[in-house]
């Protein structure tokens, strides 16, 4: 493949550019690969912070987590796992709260 990255990669920005080259390097058909995984997926990690992308974020960080035991730092990788799960409960909470949101509108009745 030229050019580097999958075209949806290109499309989607240089965070998931490196997510996908971090999460890629994860498979089991590239082993001894962690270490690039985890230098991929943290440029990514950091770029999803700068741009507030909370669910890219907990993506990558998954993606991370699940790297570490083969680097010898399981215990960075539950920290990981723990950050990706606090980022996650704050975007389903913040999806009830609009879901409540629109129950709330009182929309017209129809029968007029």
């Amino acid at each position: 493949m030229r050019g580097g990255a999958p075209p949806a990669a290109r499309k989607r920005g240089p965070a998931h550019r490196g997510d996908d080259l971090g999460h890629h390097r994860l498979r089991p058909a590239w082993p001894g690969h962690a270490g690039a995984a985890v230098t991929g997926c943290s440029k990514a990690q950091k770029l999803y912070a700068e741009i507030a992308d909370d669910y890219g974020q907990a993506e990558v960080l998954d993606h991370l987590a699940t790297a570490r035991p083969a680097t010898g730092d399981s215990a960075q990788g539950r920290t990981e796992w723990i950050q990706a799960a606090e980022l996650l409960t704050v975007r389903v909470a913040r999806g009830e709260e609009t879901r409540a949101k629109a129950e709330a509108v009182v929309l017209p009745s129809q029968d007029g």
